[in-house]
């Protein structure tokens, strides 16, 4: 369960990556108590460090210093120091930062910072999720978007609450002003940044500093605009730190838990999870020892030279001390040691005493078992600044003793090593329990995130070399690695080669042994060289890579190709019905870097298989209308996300869409998008809103589109409806473009013409009376024990028919077969399967073949033919079967499914008619809906699901498609029916193999077809 905290912060994850108006803020009393606050954060840690000077003095020149002389009054230094800040201000850059579209924005710049970044970065890995991160301090500033008026007002706004502070101090030093200036300019910046149009807004801003002037400013900015903050402790503390009040803390261990305690009340949630990724190493204790020993001098970022001298003397003088060293702090500010002073530059590995100055290594090198003492005379800061000598923790080693065996006079016995695990090592059992609690809580975070990120640009890493295969690059590959050659640097060098020959094209053999060798499947010869056209190179790229989405995202990574590029080749493989597709469906995260491919990927997966978005709706329209205006990718990503939005019903939506979209706008939607938006409206039962919308598009239409709307009308009964089939088809053979109206007069019509007297159920969508006699055909054939069937027929079913190829081809099975089982079939196992379609169709009762609505739908101004595309041709190839072929069915609309079977009624009534119900369908038994899971004399065969919706939970998955074990399953549909049996089959084309099967046994076989997926609110329905 998240906490309460996370829980106050759950109306603003929401809209976590809004940005905020650019001058809302100006007028906050927020922000005047956190730049309030943020002052007397940074005075604490001077005010509390009479050495202070030492530490930030070589940031001060002389004459900034003069200024605060000691003959100064403290009325003269408030005005002094107002003064001063208000420059500090005026002369520094107003450039401002673009806020990168990141989950966690960091802020930090040492290596201890960068190392605490990187720990809580691999704790979060525990979370398996992809998280996008960025360190602010990489950041550039950009041209500020705020006015001088909109400082000015916010200067304005802030120069009280300053005046105010300073009035209430009685001691005013260089030290502050300076770092108080410091402060108020990083403060400024980061809440103009946060407020910059094209910033994005981080779930979770992060800081391992609490007292310094940028760290507390970015946290306060990221405080004023409600984004939740992190703090990583990432040294020991001491009395000298503010309040700890971040909404989550992360401490090292107990002693700094205590420490926040003692200074005041802690606000937000805290954390206590040890560093130390080994186990713990129970000092050697010395005080008995013999022999010499060798010194590590450890210090602070800022070094007392005359202390170290000392220091080094001293021990110098020590008969027992074998060598001395020197290990520098990590940002250590240049020094000129002592000559005969070796300075490690790593850590050091051999057995040693440590000589540490004020530093929170201290508690590091206990762990690793390394004896610690502690002089104070080589850094600036105040003696045992925190406290390790006064409680016990490390050994005192004052100057005066170091000429003898000072660790001879502290122990590290049990007494110490209780004293030491109780402030400073908590129990591993403890660390994992608070990490857990921290997991749920930035699971939580991340869980609010309502739309993708695309993250922060990545900085360019080389992969390692890559020696050029003996084997024939494709010539897109070699012109790139050529071109790269002649003007680029040896990075991009690097990258191009790796695209290029990590594309498995070139390698036949590795091809052959990736696929796999199953008895039906026929594999496609090995690819030959690609044409150099880029856009081959491309799909055959991606078709046969490895791994298809880490090649694709790299290839983009190195500027390669362009999102446009990548958006065509995958829709090309998805109309070639290639694999694939579904394999980057897959592994969809891979590529969120790249916005545009992502979204594309997500809309495309969410239409085509029902798999639910990756993030809430809204934020994934909000991200789509935000991806700059390149033609092709902004008009393709708008085009999804209308039909997004539709299959949400989601016209709230729709209407953003229209507003902002550059596409896709009410005022210019295709004939497409208007049917598909007048269908969603009369579905919806918005009858008033349809009829207003009908009127606009009307107007607006052509004669012949104006039959779309039409035949809209008579598909939903409106008011408006009335036209028979035979009526549309007159109207559509003088009103279609030419070319089509003569391929339909001389292909089509003759058809419709020689079943004229079995057309029976043309008009089952509009007419209630056709419905009554299917349902009267069905009761009766029930009552009597009387086997009957009805197929449907559509442009996919043209595989069954084109053993002969009048129209569709090979290369058409073959798409068909990619389509809806991920492979391709051999020719006698297609042929099987064919076959038994076609018994099937011949001896059934009901027909239903494509019709002329389907024809009104398929068909604009612009077409040219009906073999233009596989549907066209899939259609024309079930109708030229009919053209010679005698048939005693009766003839009706290849949807009748939809307007017999949507109604649960008329469905329960011939469940209630028949002894006994097969259901055979690929749905997930779980996935049933309510209606139908209450029934007892319901047996549910279930099938290999469709390739399109293997990645959809509410159908079932098998090893194998339909194809490959469809013969066990018809025995089985066999075994299971008898005489008063009725039989309801989603299955595809190869459920009409089982819809022939169950008459053959007597029973009253259904065609349900794309209805089951509607019973089971799958999200796959056509919008058109």
């Amino acid at each position: 369960m998240p906490s309460a905290l996370a829980e106050k912060y759950k109306a603003y994850s929401m809209l976590s990556n809004e940005t905020a108006p650019s001058t809302e803020f100006l007028k906050s009393e927020n922000i005047r108590n956190h730049f309030l606050d943020g002052l007397e954060k940074v005075a604490r840690i001077i005010d509390q460090n009479s050495d202070y000077d030492a530490i930030i003095g070589h940031k001060i020149t002389d004459e900034f210093r003069a200024r605060f002389g000691s003959s100064v009054t403290i009325e003269e230094r408030r005005k002094l120091a107002l003064s001063a800040w208000k420059t500090t201000i005026a002369t520094s850059k107003q450039a401002t930062y673009a806020l990168p579209d990141v989950d966690m924005l960091f802020l930090g710049r040492t290596r201890n910072n960068l190392r605490e970044f990187s720990f809580f970065l691999e704790t979060l890995s525990d979370l398996n999720r992809r998280i996008s991160h960025f360190n602010a301090v990489d950041l550039k500033l950009a041209k500020r978007e705020h006015s001088q008026d909109d400082l000015d007002q916010l200067l304005e706004h802030l120069t009280p609450k300053m005046v105010d502070y300073l009035d209430c101090r009685t001691t005013i030093g260089p030290e502050l002003v300076y770092q108080l200036g410091q402060f108020a300019v990083h403060f400024i910046r980061y809440l103009f940044s946060l407020a910059r149009k094209d910033s994005k807004h981080p779930l979770l801003a992060i800081v391992a500093n609490d007292h310094s002037p940028n760290p507390v400013a970015f946290s306060l900015a990221m405080k004023t605009f409600n984004v939740p903050r992190l703090y990583i402790q990432h040294a020991e503390v001491s009395n000298s730190f503010p309040p700890l009040d971040f909404e989550y803390s992360i401490l090292r261990n107990s002693a700094s838990h205590r420490i926040y305690e003692g200074i005041g009340p802690i606000d937000g949630n805290v954390f206590v999870i040890s560093r130390f990724p080994g186990s713990f190493i129970h000092p050697k204790d010395i005080t008995e020892e013999g022999g010499k020993q060798s010194v590590v001098l450890y210090t602070t970022g800022r070094v007392e030279l005359d202390g170290l001298h000392r220091v080094f003397e001293g021990l110098k003088q020590n008969p027992d001390v074998s060598s001395i060293y020197v290990k520098p702090h990590p940002n250590q500010a240049a020094v000129e040691w002592p000559s005969d002073l070796p300075a490690l530059s790593g850590f050091p590995t051999f057995p040693h005493i440590a000589v540490v100055a004020n530093s929170s290594v201290v508690i590091e090198l206990l762990h690793q078992g390394i004896p610690v003492f502690q002089n104070f005379d080589f850094d600036p800061v105040e003696a045992d600044y925190y406290g390790f000598v006064r409680n016990g923790i490390a050994g005192p080693a004052p100057t005066e003793a170091l000429s003898g065996p000072f660790w001879k006079h502290f122990r590290f016995d049990l007494e110490w090593y209780s004293q030491y695990t109780d402030r400073y090592a908590p129990p591993e059992s403890v660390s994992e329990r608070e990490k857990s609690r921290l997991l749920a809580e930035v699971n939580y975070l991340l869980g609010r995130r309502i739309r993708p990120r695309a993250g922060a640009r990545k900085k360019d890493v080389a992969p390692k070399p890559v020696n050029r295969p003996k084997v024939k690059l494709s010539s897109i590959g070699k012109s790139a690695v050529n071109f790269a050659a002649k003007i680029s640097s040896t990075l991009v060098l690097e990258s191009v080669k790796y695209v290029a020959y990590e594309s498995p094209l070139k390698n036949r053999k590795a091809i052959q042994d990736l696929r796999k060798a199953d008895a039906h499947l026929v594999h496609r010869a090995p690819s030959a060289p690609p044409d150099p056209d880029k856009m081959k190179w491309l799909c055959a790229s991606i078709a046969e890579a490895t791994n298809a989405s880490k090649w694709l995202e790299r290839t983009l990574d190195v500027g390669l190709i362009t999102h446009e590029e990548a958006i065509k080749a995958i829709d090309q493989l998805y109309l070639n019905r290639d694999p694939i597709v579904f394999t980057l469906f897959d592994r969809i995260d891979d590529l969120e870097d790249h916005l545009p491919v992502y979204l594309w990927l997500s809309f495309k997966r969410f239409e085509i298989t029902g798999v639910a978005l990756p993030y809430p709706l809204t934020g994934m329209v909000r991200a789509a209308l935000e991806i700059p205006n390149h033609r092709f990718v902004r008009s393709s990503l708008e085009g999804l996300v209308f039909n997004a939005c539709l299959r949400e019903n989601r016209l709230d939506l729709l209407d953003l869409l229209f507003e902002k979209g550059l596409r896709v706008r009410s005022e210019t939607l295709s004939t497409t998008r208007r049917i598909a938006l007048l269908r969603h409206l009369i579905q919806s039962g918005a009858a008033s809103k349809y009829e207003k919308t009908r009127a606009e598009f009307w107007e607006a239409e052509t004669p012949f589109h104006r039959l779309k709307i039409s035949d809209l009308d008579n598909v939903f009964g409106t008011k408006h409806s009335g036209s028979t089939h035979e009526q549309i088809t007159l109207a559509f053979e003088t009103s279609a473009p030419p070319t089509i109206a003569a391929e339909f007069k001389a292909e089509i019509k003759p058809v419709y013409d020689r079943l004229g007297p079995s057309i029976r159920f043309m008009d089952v969508r509009s007419r209630a009376e056709e419905r009554d006699l299917f349902q009267q055909l069905v009761m009766e054939a029930l009552q009597h024990k009387r086997a009957l069937s009805m197929i449907r027929l559509s442009d996919g079913e043209g595989y069954a028919f084109a053993d002969s190829h009048e129209y569709f081809s090979l290369e058409d099975q073959l798409n068909r077969e990619r389509h809806w089982w991920g492979l391709e079939l051999d020719q006698p196992l297609r042929s099987a399967i064919t076959a038994r379609i076609r018994a099937a169709v011949d001896q059934a009762d009901v027909l239903g073949i494509p019709s002329i609505h389907r024809f009104v739908r398929d068909v604009h101004e612009k077409s040219i033919s009906f073999k233009a595309n596989v549907q066209g041709r899939g259609l024309l190839q079930v109708l030229h079967y009919f053209s010679s072929k005698e048939s005693t069915a009766l003839f009706g609309d290849e949807k009748m499914n939809i307007p017999l079977f949507r109604s649960h009624e008329a469905v329960r009534e011939m469940l209630i008619a028949s002894e006994r119900c097969v259901l055979v369908s690929s749905a997930n038994t779980s996935q049933l809906p309510d209606w139908m899971r209450g029934l007892t004399n319901m047996d549910h065969v279930t099938i290999p699901t469709h390739f399109r919706t293997s990645r959809n939970a509410k159908y079932h998955v098998s090893d194998q498609p339909l194809p490959l074990v469809y013969e066990a399953i018809d025995e089985e549909v066999r075994r299971k029916t008898s005489p008063g049996t009725l039989v309801l089959v989603a299955g595809g084309i190869v459920g009409k193999i089982f819809i022939g099967t169950a008459k053959e046994a007597g029973g009253v076989a259904l065609d349900l077809g794309s209805v089951m997926d509607e019973w089971l609110e799958a999200g796959i329905h056509s919008l058109h």
